[in-house]
C-alpha cells in the first residue's frame, strides 16, 4: 500500500486529470525503482498514465552477484 500523502497525490490527480486524459505518450523511469519501496504502484500508475500505445520505459539497475 502506498504512502498516505502519495495516495492521496495519486487521488487527486486521477480525479481531476489523468482519469480523462491519458496524457502521456512516454513514461519514463531511470535507476529510481530500487529506491522506491512502493515500486510496484509506481510502475502501474505510469502504466496506468501511459496513452494506449505508448511507451513506458524503466531503466533499472544491474546488480551483479559474486560467488
Amino acid at each position: 500500500m502506498a504512502h498516505p500523502q502519495q495516495q492521496k497525490f495519486v487521488e487527486l490527480a486521477e480525479q481531476y486529470f489523468i482519469r480523462k486524459h491519458k496524457p502521456y505518450d512516454i513514461t519514463i523511469s531511470c535507476n529510481c525503482f530500487e529506491h522506491n519501496p512502493y515500486w510496484r504502484e509506481t510502475f502501474l500508475n505510469m502504466h496506468r498514465m501511459t496513452k494506449e500505445g505508448g511507451l513506458c520505459l524503466s531503466r533499472l539497475k544491474h546488480f551483479i552477484i559474486k560467488k
